[in-house]
């Protein structure tokens, strides 16, 4: 065993951050390789300091430009599997034919089981920890099972089952089978409701700006996790403790504002402070007069009304076609990657009033949406009426946002409907899932591949 101390301050955060990129690096899901090194809880986790600087090593492994599928390209992608997006270069993701040797399949996987791992290593060296107050305990625990659970969303939506690692323990992990969506499912709502417990509900952690889970964080994803649950009743509730802090959160009246640092609307962003833009820009913004790499699809452009702002706020054009200009730079550090905004909250609690048969309450919440986007009440009267304008607003408001779309259409059961019309000649059933990785099955042998690859 080889024990590492370190006695000031600042080597042993420069030295952290290093060990936890060293991590970040691993190659394999389950299969991780055993770390060089073993190191002591009172070295890394002796002091607010170092722990703190622990948990913000583990956002910024997310965020390093070696990651793809946390800093933008996941649902770039997303996008054009759907039918948000269109894109000649990735004509896998166009014609819904993604192989298991798929490069960019294999680094969602695997960067998010990185990301897991990191946060296993967290919760488990902050909890035994003697050297922290509770208060530091708490926070470290929370924050890493609120990434551990957002990075499970993630996995569990595109792939359906997958292992359920809770444990830095390579014996127990190393050759796990798949565990049904919801076992994993269950597993992220334990993960939020204690990281809802331990986080404080302000920002002063991170001076303010909003890059830092808190509790409201931590609720918001619930709330998306029990919608996909067909939990309304909760989802409805964890969504209204949301929405009551106008203290905190209001809808910007400005579009223009809502992806701008430290947005009213923002729940979580992520910093762009190793980029110095928000890192989706740079799959978005075309150079100067030069065609769009990502470009809006006939689908997604027909659906907006034509009084609708954000048509003309959140798309440009360029070279002749309109791509998505939510993100407008790839210069100057104005605006951020948001993962959970206020919109997203009232639909999410729109959608469980209507399931409640609240169908005043569920058309009070879209409404706000609508009006904010320049648009009159909307006529539906029905619940099946409401619910489809609710999907339709999910679209239009959401679109080109951390897989909204898709992982929409797979929760409502309209996949195959929506999906058969947007892509007549390519779409098949089996596309809803992504293959698992070939190179992970190879490396654990208990992983079964989803159908029809």
């Amino acid at each position: 065993m080889i024990k590492i101390h370190i006695k000031n301050t600042s080597l042993k955060f420069s030295f952290l951050v290093g060990i936890m990129f060293m991590l970040n690096s691993c190659d394999k899901l389950v299969d991780i390789p055993a770390p060089s090194y073993v190191l002591n809880n009172g070295d890394v986790f002796a002091d607010s300091t170092t722990t703190m600087s622990a948990v913000a090593a583990l956002y910024g492994s997310m965020l390093t430009g070696s990651n793809l599928s946390y800093t933008g390209q996941l649902y770039a992608l997303s996008g054009v599997y759907a039918d948000e997006l269109t894109n000649i270069v990735y004509p896998e993701y166009q014609n819904n034919a993604l192989s298991p040797s798929d490069i960019s399949v294999r680094a969602l996987w695997v960067d998010s089981y990185k990301f897991i791992y990191q946060a296993n290593s967290v919760i488990e060296q902050a909890g035994n920890s003697k050297g922290i107050s509770t208060g530091v305990k708490n926070r470290a625990i929370g924050e890493a099972k609120f990434i551990r659970a957002f990075c499970y969303f993630q996995l569990i939506n595109f792939y359906n089952s997958v292992p359920l690692v809770l444990s830095t323990n390579l014996a127990e992990t190393r050759d796990l089978p798949a565990s049904p969506y919801n076992v994993v499912s269950q597993q992220i709502v334990t993960d939020l409701q204690d990281a809802s417990s331990r986080l404080p509900a302000d920002y002063a952690i991170s001076g303010n700006q909003r890059v830092r889970a808190n509790k409201y964080a931590a609720n918001a994803l619930l709330a998306k996790m029990y919608l996909y649950l067909k939990d309304w009743n909760n989802a409805a509730a964890q969504a209204t403790s949301i929405i009551s802090q106008s203290a905190i959160f209001n809808l910007e009246s400005d579009l223009n504002k809502v992806f701008l640092n430290n947005s009213a609307e923002a729940i979580l962003q992520f910093s762009n402070r190793e980029n110095g833009y928000a890192s989706i820009a740079v799959y978005f913004v075309p150079r100067n007069g030069f065609q769009p790499p990502f470009i809006i699809s006939n689908a997604l452009w027909s659906s907006f009304e034509a009084s609708d702002l954000r048509k003309t706020s959140w798309i440009a054009t360029s070279a002749g076609l309109a791509y998505p200009a939510k993100y407008k730079v790839t210069t100057g550090a104005t605006e951020m990657d948001i993962l959970l905004r206020l919109s997203d909250i009232y639909l999410v609690r729109a959608e469980s009033r209507a399931n409640l048969e609240n169908l005043s309450g569920a058309l009070e919440d879209l409404n706000l949406v609508r009006r904010r986007a320049g648009l009159q009440n909307a006529s539906a009267t029905s619940k099946n009426d409401i619910l489809s304008a609710i999907e339709k607003e999910r679209k239009v408001e959401l679109f080109c946002e951390w897989n909204n779309r898709l992982f929409d259409l797979k929760r409502t059961g309209r996949i195959d409907d929506v999906m058969s019309i947007a892509k007549p000649n390519t779409w098949n059933t089996n596309a809803k899932l992504y293959p698992i990785p070939i190179s992970e099955i190879a490396a654990n042998p208990k992983l079964i591949q989803n159908p029809g690859y």
